[in-house]
């Protein structure tokens, strides 16, 4: 028996929210449909086109009235390309929203009382902030909606740019972004064009075959970029060839290095880039404290943005000066080192080796003394053992991946009891979740959503939380 159609289409739908991946929310009748591209306050006629257990998936056939809080996008690529997939909506409205996601997270999940919900935190520089760009390359490029409605025929051909949502192995051929200042774009065309004009192989994601892959680029306060290209093993004197061209034509470019890369993924944690010209790291700065940063380092993306976040973190921990501050998932030590100069002894603990041996040079470096750091994940450093070795936190710091804490580090954190605990997050419903686990000794005083990055879904929050007195 043929399978019943369940798609429908509406005529005349209200958007009436965005969802955690910025699409859309229309309500209609007993039905929820998420719709990407679409602003809240946007009538539109719809289109569904999946429908999931609890929710259907559908698309825009048509904006009948635009809301007031439309705007035009300034990407030509957004139409394509999901990095910057919130530009069609006012960045007043974004806030608007990001704000109300980590609300609704404290709310709905957390269901916990608080003293105070801060207004979030916006960014005065709204395109250009991010200080770190990956893009890849692919022998397949993605074909535009542009293209594809066009009435030309168009053969597969190389892109560098980024993944199509849900397409690992198609890339968007890129040639004007957004995110990073310039001479990154000049940088990434200058890369592409080396390689067609030379004939190097593209990479095919799904048959593994060809040489380039990927170009990384990092650049800092000072204007200084890193360029780091990746090939298959066979590509190392094409990669070298590049790096050298591209020294020529950007003086900007003060580290030139390649990878080696024959595994199937493109992670380069367990691989050494090779400098071919330059210093094999940059310099980044945060406050008063400077940090080196090599091609494997783990550090927030938006610089100016990073260091209000970090205020904030400082804000809320009220540090006196005696305190001793734990730095759960440290990181290179960055935060650590921020509030090294308000407290007596800083400890910080990460899982990545190279991230906790980048944190001590950074110590060394910026002559700050009183840290100390351990590596291990935190569920399995925070021992009693490890609990004899060093002084018993005042104050915690925490800044967990996506996933949250480990049931194990609430424990330990319910069991040591530091006076106060500053939760920094990019996941407002595990925060959520794990200041619901920590209720049960520690009273959530106040939270402020931080917006790291503008015209995406993506929203930091920090949290206080003290000890409860009863």
């Amino acid at each position: 028996m043929a399978r019943k159609n369940r798609n429908f289409e509406v005529e005349d739908a209200l958007v009436v929210d965005l969802d955690s991946k910025g699409r859309g929310v229309v309500k209609h009748n007993d039905k929820v449909i998420f719709v990407p591209d679409t602003c809240p306050g946007d009538s539109i006629h719809l289109k569904t086109f999946r429908k999931k257990k609890s929710f259907f998936e559908g698309t825009a056939l048509k904006i009948n009235t635009p809301s007031e809080h439309r705007v035009s996008p300034f990407c030509i690529h957004f139409d394509d390309c999901g990095g910057c997939k919130l530009q069609h909506v006012s960045y007043d409205k974004q806030l608007a929203f990001k704000e109300k996601s980590v609300r609704d997270a404290i709310e709905r999940i957390a269901k916990v009382p608080y003293d105070e919900f801060e207004p979030i935190l916006g960014c005065e520089q709204t395109s250009l902030y991010r200080n770190k760009l990956e893009f890849s390359a692919s022998d397949s490029r993605w074909i535009t909606k542009a293209e594809a409605q066009s009435s030309n025929d168009f053969k597969q051909e190389n892109g560098l740019g980024f993944h199509v949502p849900g397409r690992f192995d198609k890339i968007l051929h890129v040639t004007d972004c957004h995110f990073q200042p310039e001479p990154s774009n000049a940088i990434r065309n200058a890369a592409f064009s080396f390689a067609e004009e030379q004939g190097i192989p593209f990479y095919n994601p799904k048959s593994h075959e060809g040489i380039f892959r990927s170009v990384l680029i990092r650049n800092n306060h000072e204007g200084d970029f890193m360029v780091v290209i990746m090939v298959t093993s066979e590509g190392r004197q094409q990669a070298t060839d590049m790096l050298l061209h591209l020294k020529e034509l950007f003086p900007e470019i003060k580290s030139g290095q390649y990878i080696l890369n024959d595994k199937v993924n493109d992670t380069i944690y367990d691989l050494h880039p090779k400098v071919v010209f330059g210093t094999s790291e940059i310099s980044q700065k945060i406050g008063e404290h400077s940090f080196k940063v090599d091609p494997k380092s783990f550090m927030q993306t938006n610089t100016q943005q990073t260091i209000k976040l970090y205020d904030v973190a400082r804000e809320y921990a009220q540090l006196k000066g005696d305190e001793v501050l734990y730095d759960l998932f440290c990181g290179v030590g960055t935060i650590g080192m921020y509030l090294s100069n308000t407290c007596k002894e800083v400890i910080g603990i990460e899982t990545v080796p190279e991230a906790i041996k980048k944190a001590r040079e950074n110590a060394i470096n910026n002559g700050v003394e009183n840290i100390r750091f351990e590596t291990g994940s935190v569920e399995h450093v925070l021992t009693e053992e490890f609990r004899q070795k060093y002084p018993l936190p005042n104050v915690v710091i925490c800044d967990p991946p996506r996933m949250g804490m480990h049931a194990k580090v609430v424990t330990a954190l319910l069991e040591m009891q530091p006076d106060r605990i500053v939760y920094v997050s990019c996941n407002p419903s595990t925060q959520a979740r794990d200041i619901a686990l920590l209720n049960e000794k520690y009273h959530l005083r106040k939270i402020k959503p931080v917006d790291m990055f503008p015209h995406t879904p993506h929203i930091e929050s920090v949290a206080l939380l003290e000890l409860k007195t009863v």
